[in-house]
């Protein structure tokens, strides 16, 4: 944990635009299960990068609540912080069935969950979504740059269907 926020540190007054920060479970040597926790200490440990998620893997969560989780680091650090959105496990399966309480194949539900995303993030939920005129916290003049990660033209697709960012993995 201390040498994530040394280099980000060090990536900063290097004058790098952008550090991410992946979610990972059960890897050895790896520390980092919660992005959206780490990107609250880069953040205060940094001046001026963008700090953000590479990514958070989306098929585990509920999209109000990542929107809530980015919306209070954006408020936190104003225009510099990025969400970066995956559907792979961020582990190996068996670990994967752990965080997801049993259930990790949800990858085909991550489409729809990227579109709820936007909307929560905009603001922009139609009138006969379940959740139209609940107010996320905090209410925010600017908005974390959503990204889609991927690797391969299923990711790319996607995000040039929304109209947002596209990281590729390689």
């Amino acid at each position: 944990v201390a040498a994530t926020v040394e280099l980000a540190q060090m990536a900063d007054d290097l004058g790098y635009t952008r550090y991410w920060c992946a979610e990972h479970h059960g890897l050895q040597g790896v520390c980092n299960p919660a992005p959206e926790v780490m990107l609250a200490r880069l953040g205060s440990a940094t001046k001026r990068i963008r700090v953000g998620s590479g990514g958070v893997m989306l098929p585990y969560y509920s999209p109000f609540k990542l929107a809530e989780q980015f919306r209070l680091l954006e408020a936190l650090f104003p225009n510099r912080i990025d969400l970066g959105v995956g559907r792979a496990p961020g582990g190996d399966m068996r670990t994967a069935q752990a965080v997801a309480m049993g259930d990790y194949n949800r990858g085909d539900i991550f489409p729809q969950q990227v579109q709820e995303l936007i909307w929560h993030l905009t603001g922009t939920l139609p009138p006969d979504h379940p959740a139209y005129g609940v107010i996320l916290q905090p209410e925010i003049d600017t908005r974390p740059e959503l990204w889609v990660l991927g690797s391969s033209d299923f990711g790319g697709a996607l995000a040039a269907r929304l109209g947002i960012r596209f990281a590729f993995a390689h």
